[in-house]
């Protein structure tokens, strides 16, 4: 047991920890950056050569070095955290050897598939098969990430466990001899760190050896599918925003005469002058005036205090608030949404009572200007600064404009299940195999415009609602990605119409006269996103209307 202080198990470990350096030195350096040219063509036995050295990747090279990265962490004996590690360092170099092999048959294997002359053009790359520059860039990408950010950080912290581990076992007096880069280190931060990035580095190799035998169109999913994550992701937050409680209701009254409405504000604020002496209202000087007309204030006008009429303003006093029933609820639109009821939204429901509302010439507040709502601060404290109506709280209007666009985000999630390999046992359609790579970034690049759009206007609306305050100048940014949508869409849809072929090859003897199975499949969908964009978009001139008037 390597448990107390050995000269000989101290030069062991040096010559453990100086092979991993060397290790870290040699692959941490990415993969040359200049890509292979066209060359008018390989000689036949140069490709065969790269597809075997494909075969061999999924097959030998990448299993081989997942179980190696096993056999590291077993030789350093860390897994158990309830007790102290004894690491086997002489295994630990055999393996560390293992792995310097392994992974110098790994890098020589992607540069000669990716690096090396190409077999044709990405414009012409139509019948390369596995061997498209498509295909080529995105294996190199990831066998760069797997080695630069796993395998290497793995090492590094393959050297910090050993010398910790060491060091801990060193008296004091020989520490700064054998270990002068020793550190003060939590061991048991060092393990847990270390099985960590082992983890991960496993699991990225199995992702490889799974991603290395799909199919074009398969590729194709994995390169939308994080944009379709984020989708699930807004979505969830969008219903759960839904589904908290909103401040009461306000809704003003609408006069039918200017001037009959101005001469009822002033009466109404002339008969509550005793209650708040900071307005001043004149009235005419006429017998019956005098004989309804309480005393005034002797308190001195102040200049601040006479521009404070314009919130006591006849308009402003006339507001009608309409709180709502003592024990209302929200309705909570996930459960019409998803098939998965969110614990949180069912419990967000309850609304607090609102304060009984207040006469027309009551002040809103305490004497020294503050609210006691408990909605002003939460709710509206900033929408006077965008110039929208102080009345009406923009987060309920943002909830109703999130409910509009709820549709759109699940006619997209049904479009990519539509297309997704998951559905392959209902979906008629395929890839054509004989795609360029130009064709194939061009279609992913349609594709991920699209639920881009889809997660900018969701993306807008939860910042809208979380701010409480709306600029006109996301109004219309929020109202042009909504107008992209439908464009985006028929977009893509038109590349796919090249480039889906039926998985039934009778489809293309059907009868002419019989529905084109394209437009069958399809239609309904482009028509559905059409009008949920055209919703939306009249819902974003309705908030306008109601926030800004």
């Amino acid at each position: 047991m390597f448990n107390r202080f050995d000269p000989e198990t101290t030069q062991t470990t040096y010559v453990v920890v100086e092979a991993i350096d060397k290790l870290c030195c040699r692959f941490r350096c990415s993969f040359g950056e200049k890509l292979g040219k066209a060359t008018g063509g390989l000689a036949a036995e140069e490709i065969e050569h790269r597809k075997a050295l494909l075969i061999d990747m999924r097959t030998n090279l990448l299993p081989r070095l997942d179980q190696q990265l096993t056999d590291l962490l077993i030789s350093l004996d860390i897994s158990d955290l309830s007790r102290e590690p004894n690491p086997k360092l002489l295994a630990t170099l055999e393996i560390i050897n293992k792995l310097g092999d392994t992974l110098g048959h790994l890098r020589s294997s992607t540069d000669s598939i990716a690096l090396g002359p190409r077999q044709a053009s990405e414009s012409e790359d139509y019948s390369c098969g596995v061997l498209k520059v498509y295909r080529s860039n995105r294996l190199l990408s990831k066998i760069n990430e797997l080695i630069e950010t796993k395998i290497c950080s793995l090492f590094h912290h393959s050297v910090d466990f050993i010398e910790a581990w060491q060091s801990s076992n060193t008296p004091q007096r020989h520490r700064s001899e054998f270990y002068p880069r020793a550190r003060k280190s939590n061991s048991l931060d060092d393990r847990m760190k270390l099985i960590s990035i082992t983890g991960l580095s496993c699991c990225m190799i199995r992702g490889i050896i799974d991603w290395l035998p799909l199919d074009d169109f398969a590729i194709l999913q994995t390169e939308w599918q994080p944009q379709i994550d984020l989708l699930n992701s807004h979505l969830l937050e969008l219903i759960n925003r839904i589904g908290l409680p909103l401040p009461p209701e306000v809704k003003r009254r609408k006069s039918e005469d200017q001037d009959s409405y101005q001469s009822d504000s002033s009466s109404s604020s002339s008969s509550s002058s005793s209650a708040s002496p900071k307005v001043q209202i004149e009235v005419e000087n006429s017998p019956t005036n005098h004989q309804n007309q309480p005393e005034k204030s002797s308190t001195t006008e102040n200049p601040a205090e006479k521009n404070s009429t314009d919130v006591n303003s006849p308009e402003k006093n006339s507001a009608d608030v309409n709180p709502p029933e003592k024990n209302s609820t929200i309705e909570n639109p996930a459960e019409n949404i998803l098939t998965n009821e969110n614990p949180a939204e069912k419990n967000a429901t309850s609304i607090p009572k609102v304060a009984q509302t207040k006469s027309s010439g009551e002040k809103d507040g305490s004497e020294d200007g503050s609210d006691s709502s408990d909605y002003d601060s939460d709710y509206s404290g900033s929408s006077a600064s965008s110039g929208q109506s102080e009345d009406i709280p923009v987060r309920r209007l943002t909830v109703e404009l999130a409910k509009q666009a709820i549709p759109i985000v699940k006619l997209v999630r049904i479009f990519f299940k539509k297309l997704s390999r998951r559905g392959s046992n209902l979906r008629p359609f395929t890839l054509d195999e004989e795609m360029s790579s130009d064709e194939l970034e061009a279609l992913l690049e349609k594709l991920n415009d699209f639920t881009e759009a889809v997660n900018e206007v969701v993306r807008i609306l939860l910042k809208i609602y979380d701010q409480d305050d709306l600029g006109e100048e996301e109004l219309e940014l929020i109202r042009n990605k909504n107008k992209s949508i439908p464009d985006l869409f028929d977009g893509a849809l038109l590349l796919l119409a090249f480039y889906l072929v039926p998985i039934d090859p009778s489809q293309f003897n059907q009868d002419p006269a019989s529905p084109n199975l394209f437009h069958s499949w399809f239609h309904e969908l482009r028509t559905s996103v059409h009008k949920a964009t055209d919703n939306f978009l009249s819902g974003t001139y309705d908030f306008e209307s109601t926030a800004f008037e």
